[in-house]
């Protein structure tokens, strides 16, 4: 979830400054690749969740996960984070008013984040088309936690 929300408040970020700082348009027309943009991006907002990711570490291992799990755990966090941070940059360049950035990233974190482990058993095969439902499972999976079998 901490991912998540990392991810796609990069959308809100970068919708911010395309649209109210128009920024952005100083970067595209820079010598600034594409890639060097959007990584420079994604890292500067993981730099804010890497304080409460340390504690996450430390309560995982604190609680039995084994060391040779961390790699499944870790692979799989930074790859939700990717993916969300690349539908926030989807989102935020679809954006045209700086007023439903907010209410629509708000909207997909409680879609991508929420509901899945509240509606698992309500409608599990809806839940598995959500990307993070995976995550979550592989995570649970890989911490010795009990998961589905379907």
């Amino acid at each position: 979830m901490t991912m998540v929300s990392f991810g796609l408040g990069l959308g809100e970020d970068i919708a911010y400054y395309r649209i109210d700082y128009q920024i952005q348009d100083i970067f595209v027309a820079s010598a600034i690749s594409q890639f060097a943009y959007m990584t420079g991006m994604t890292l500067s907002e993981l730099l804010f969740g890497l304080p409460v990711m340390f504690i996450l570490f430390f309560l995982a291992l604190h609680f039995g996960v084994h060391t040779t799990d961390l790699p499944t755990i870790i692979c799989t966090t930074l790859l939700i984070w990717g993916t969300m941070s690349s539908l926030g940059f989807f989102l935020s360049t679809h954006m045209s008013h700086a007023r439903n950035v907010r209410q629509i990233i708000s909207f997909v974190t409680v879609l991508m984040a929420v509901m899945p482990p509240v509606f698992y058993r309500w409608n599990k095969y809806l839940t598995y088309a959500i990307p993070t439902t995976q995550s979550s499972l592989i995570i649970q999976h890989a911490m010795g936690f009990h998961t589905p079998k379907d």
